[in-house]
């Protein structure tokens, strides 16, 4: 994204909340500090104008943050994004869409809450309420997410957040146990 969008330098910011935890397990390790790193090399890379000296591509947040602070982030965002490999509820995304519903979202086919979204239809053919990342591995259809989720209209993305805002309020956890069990 950063490479293909230039004129976002100084303007677009990646917040990325990663708690460190689990150190002692060697792969965690492994990963963390190699997402550490790219990080750092992402921000070298892409110095900030003059105009804004502490301007960074990528703020990488390691340390939990309370509550209202969550919060304001998820208020302060103009697009969500969560990507697992394979996860189950995905509280993470119904939290940024429960605080924020205007915001853009972005899913990985491996969020239970993609799964869930796309079987109650709002990810299909004709009707598109989030961004849907079908393969991790591929940055260019990660950035080209990332940059039309950027773009979206306004009122295209607060439609869309309202629609699956009202969809998360209608199926609560209360909901989701009863059926699944």
């Amino acid at each position: 994204y950063r490479s293909n969008q230039p004129k976002d330098l100084g303007k677009v910011v990646l917040y990325q909340v990663a708690v460190i935890n689990r150190r002692g397990v060697d792969s965690y390790r492994e990963y963390q500090d190699a997402c550490l790193e790219l990080a750092d090399r992402i921000n070298a890379k892409h110095r900030p104008p003059a105009s804004h000296p502490d301007w960074k591509a990528v703020v990488f947040q390691t340390d939990g943050l309370p509550r209202n602070s969550v919060v304001a982030c998820y208020l302060a965002m103009d697009v969500g994004v969560v990507t697992p490999i394979k996860d189950g509820m995905n509280l993470v995304a119904k939290e940024m869409l429960v605080s924020n519903p205007k915001a853009g979202l972005i899913l990985s086919c491996g969020a239970g809450t993609e799964q869930q979204f796309s079987s109650a239809g709002f990810y299909s053919d004709t009707v598109r309420c989030y961004h849907r990342l079908e393969n991790l591995n591929d940055c260019a259809e990660f950035a080209s997410l990332f940059y039309d989720a950027a773009l979206e209209p306004a009122e295209q993305a607060s439609a869309h957040g309202q629609l699956l805002f009202d969809f998360l309020m209608a199926n609560d956890i209360e909901k989701w146990s009863g059926a699944f069990l």
